[in-house]
């Protein structure tokens, strides 16, 4: 099973990497995967959602988890 990754979210990595936190990708909690976590922030993101890839809606959706 193939992970395909949005262009948003190569945009959003992008974005990450240019803040310098330090921030994991695919960070897998209760056999959940989500797309990034900052982990000495407890920011945890999912972004566009669940259904991203089986409808294009044209709109893009970003989750922010503070744990």
């Amino acid at each position: 099973n193939q992970k395909i990754t949005s262009s948003f979210q190569k945009e959003v990595g992008h974005l990450l990497v240019s803040t310098g936190l330090e921030w994991v990708k695919e960070y897998v909690v209760d056999g959940y995967t989500l797309d990034a976590v900052v982990v000495d922030k407890k920011l945890a993101l999912e972004i566009d959602g669940p259904t991203h890839f089986s409808r294009n809606t044209g709109v893009c959706v970003f989750f922010v988890y503070i744990y």
